[in-house]
């Protein structure tokens, strides 16, 4: 697998965590665990690792330490493949060991060790390689994942939940969907909100640096100085609707709308060819500014005069915690957890379902005076005081513990 556990220097007791991903291609499931994986280890050294079924991806390189492996998965075998899970099992198997050699107890893992899977392929790998093992097993999933709706998925769904310690989802909307498309029990589910640390998005208040971000990306990126620019961060998947905010943005030169700014998009993904094409095609091409996946996103956050989360569906949107950290003004359709997250409006605003009144609505609210912009301090609020990574942290520690064995609830913010 190329990397092997380190000898654990965490405290007696501490769970040995190794969270399971797809990969760490860019993304905000994959950001959490890259900051959830290295907030650990600082507390507890050598505690946590990251092991990929797939390639690593562009945040590997952002995880501290030498503690991320790659199981090189073809997934494409059916049901699944045994070689991944043989490895797999062998990974938690050294990590037992090494663990019992640093605490001079040979004959018996010295800490209990999880296996912290997020979203389903991952879940499948994780409750076979710990079958029999001693091994805790606790899934997160992250979205409704409207792509595992299937008939099979959602039998091997209920059959994985019978067979996992614990199951967390990161929004009651999205612990609803499993219990409604999955045929999970919600009973077992319990919901722990996403949290940042929203203190590298403030700039430790310093407006004079925010304003020279501003203006540096967006020299960088042949926008006006003076330009209203709208814009998202996240991964270009047709699920996250950013067609949607293109055609929004054509409509409104059509229409005589309040928008004639400019959209920046930060992040890649499948669908980026695509997209480019269709700004092009609807004759806005020189208005759409494509910014690629960028390890910080801070600065292009500063750049912007509002976000928009034009999500088709969602968990719990870490880009639209981060925007509101920030200090921009939120636009966000009512998908996932959004909704619950600027509060019914009260800290951001709600975008109606037809794109055709998207900008209308962004216009207004961004105009001076405009409702949109007085909003941002109580968003700033919300976010300090309701998504905390340290708060989020906690909860999942009662669950490594055991604490959430069978329980459901509500843990990591008020929401």
């Amino acid at each position: 697998m190329g990397v092997s556990p380190s000898v654990m220097n965490a405290k007696p007791g501490v769970p040995a965590v190794t969270h399971l991903v797809v990969s760490l291609a860019h993304g905000g499931l994959e950001r959490l665990v890259v900051d959830w994986t290295n907030a650990r280890n600082r507390r507890w050294s050598g505690s946590t690792w990251i092991v990929c079924l797939d390639a690593p991806g562009d945040l590997a390189s952002q995880v501290e330490g030498n503690c991320v492996a790659c199981l090189q998965a073809d997934r494409s075998r059916q049901p699944w493949d045994r070689g991944a899970v043989t490895k797999l099992r062998q990974w938690m198997a050294d990590a037992c060991l090494r663990s019992s050699a640093y605490s001079l107890q040979p004959t018996a893992c010295s800490l209990p060790l999880v296996l912290h899977a997020h979203n389903l392929a991952a879940w499948q790998y994780a409750v076979l390689a710990a079958r029999g093992s001693g091994v805790r097993t606790i899934y997160t999933q992250h979205g409704a994942n409207t792509h595992n709706f299937r008939f099979r998925d959602r039998v091997r769904s209920r059959a994985l939940a019978f067979l996992t310690d614990a199951i967390a989802a990161v929004s009651d909307a999205t612990a609803a969907s499993m219990a409604r498309r999955l045929w999970i029990p919600r009973s077992r589910v319990s919901v722990i909100v996403n949290g940042i640390d929203a203190k590298r998005f403030q700039v430790s208040g310093c407006r004079v640096q925010e304003d020279a971000d501003r203006l540096r990306v967006r020299d960088l990126l042949r926008i006006p100085r003076d330009a209203i620019v709208i814009g998202s961060v996240g991964r270009l998947a047709q699920v996250k609707g950013y067609d949607r905010l293109i055609k929004a943005a054509s409509l409104s030169t059509v229409h005589r709308s309040l928008f004639t700014g400019y959209l920046l998009l930060v992040g890649d993904g499948p669908e980026r060819g695509a997209l480019e094409e269709q700004a092009q095609s609807l004759g806005i091409g020189d208005r759409v500014r494509f910014a690629g996946f960028q390890a910080n996103p801070a600065p292009y956050l500063a750049a912007l005069d509002g976000f928009v989360l034009p999500s088709r569906s969602e968990g719990l949107s870490v880009s639209l915690l981060e925007a509101m950290a920030a200090g921009v003004p939120v636009f966000v359709t009512d998908a996932g957890a959004s909704r619950e997250v600027v509060e019914d409006g009260a800290c951001g605003t709600l975008l109606p379902d037809e794109e055709s009144g998207w900008m209308e609505v962004i216009g207004a609210g961004l105009a001076p005076g405009g409702r949109a912009t007085g909003l941002v301090a109580r968003a700033r609020a919300r976010v300090t005081e309701n998504y905390s990574l340290d708060a989020t942290l906690g909860a999942y520690e009662a669950l490594y513990a055991g604490a959430g064995r069978h329980k459901s609830g509500r843990c990591g913010g008020t929401g």
